[in-house]
């Protein structure tokens, strides 16, 4: 029998600037907290896990700008103490991927560690082994729209913007999708699966590649069948989007240009000039249609029945009167009708 072990996760994180002490930090969701306080952040440390990871990764936790961190008591051992770490740092990853939901960033997690069991010399409790120090990372990380990779500035009250959207997370467990050879099937719901190809679009530093991510997450949402696909997502993503028919237009434009450019590059072709000369700008315009349109499923609960379920018919009823100007009111502000 494996019995339960207090359990620290920490990991550094990246390119991330808060404005604000959060003390010992504000808990953003399954007891992961986030933290920019240097003396709390040095309190967690111990001299088992300093010595373990050596001064550069011991200095790198101390120097970060913030950390997340978890304890945790968990059935933990030597045979599935990675899959545990594993599980914190992907969890940890996800959170960063609602942090996108506010605004475009390039936040990152490096190397994460765990110790186990975790006394502190304030515990009066001993251990009855040695404290065992685990390390792993994860595959991944992000750049921006513009495939830069730089520092990005979030007030308090905009990470705990996350903390509020709560069960109505945009971001499945990881459980649900472990072990999975692909999250490309019915029981994986179609925000889930636009969320896949929004983290390998962010992954991305080269553009074309990143836009042709952008327009499958799209595609996620809008697409039923592939007759007309660029003309019909265009116009569905406008509709959806926007009330004003000039603004309709243009947003309908942009996205049938942002098409062409995935078109060039799926198709093995050279990016035209015209939109070569652009390619930065169409790839902030994709990040950012596709951030409102999330940002509109995550906030009115009359969406989950077309996107937290896999109802092709449903949902192809529901974008044809979109488009069509079937009960209009109901669609642009459903949670005011």
């Amino acid at each position: 029998m494996i019995l339960k072990e207090r359990v620290l996760y920490i990991t550094a994180i990246f390119n991330l600037k808060i404005l604000g002490d959060l003390g010992e930090g504000i808990n953003i969701r399954g007891g992961i907290y986030l933290t920019n306080n240097k003396s709390h952040i040095y309190s967690l440390m111990t001299d088992k896990l300093h010595n373990a990871i050596g001064n550069i990764e011991y200095n790198a936790l101390l120097d970060a700008n913030a950390v997340f961190y978890k304890i945790s008591h968990d059935e933990i051992s030597f045979e599935n103490a990675d899959d545990f770490l594993c599980d914190f740092l992907v969890n940890c990853r996800m959170i960063i991927n609602e942090l996108w939901l506010i605004k475009d960033h390039s936040i990152n997690i490096m190397l994460g560690f765990s110790e186990y069991p975790y006394i502190k010399p304030s515990l009066i409790e001993l251990p009855y082994h040695d404290s065992c120090i685990n390390s792993n990372w994860i595959t991944g990380g992000s750049h921006t729209s513009t495939g830069d990779n730089c520092i990005s500035t979030f007030q308090i009250s905009e990470v705990e913007q996350i903390i509020s959207w709560g069960k109505n997370s945009l971001v499945e467990p990881f459980s649900k999708f472990k072990n999975r050879k692909t999250a490309i099937v019915p029981e994986i719901q179609r925000i889930s699966r636009s969320l896949v190809f929004l983290q390998t679009a962010r992954q991305q530093v080269d553009l074309g590649i990143k836009i042709t991510h952008y327009c499958s997450a799209y595609e996620c949402l809008f697409s039923t069948n592939s007759a007309e696909l660029t003309h019909k997502l265009s116009e569905r993503i406008a509709y959806f989007l926007e009330t004003e028919p000039q603004k309709r237009i243009a947003l309908y434009n942009d996205i049938k240009s942002i098409y062409s450019i995935r078109s060039s590059v799926t198709h093995g072709s050279s990016i035209s000039e015209k939109y070569f000369k652009k390619i930065s700008e169409y790839s902030q315009k994709s990040d950012n249609i596709l951030r409102r349109i999330l940002i509109k499923i995550q906030e009115k609960e009359y969406f989950d029945q077309f996107y937290r379920k896999d109802n092709g018919e449903k949902l192809e009823k529901f974008l044809l009167e979109l488009t069509l100007g079937f009960d209009s009111s109901e669609i642009v502000t459903p949670t005011e009708k």
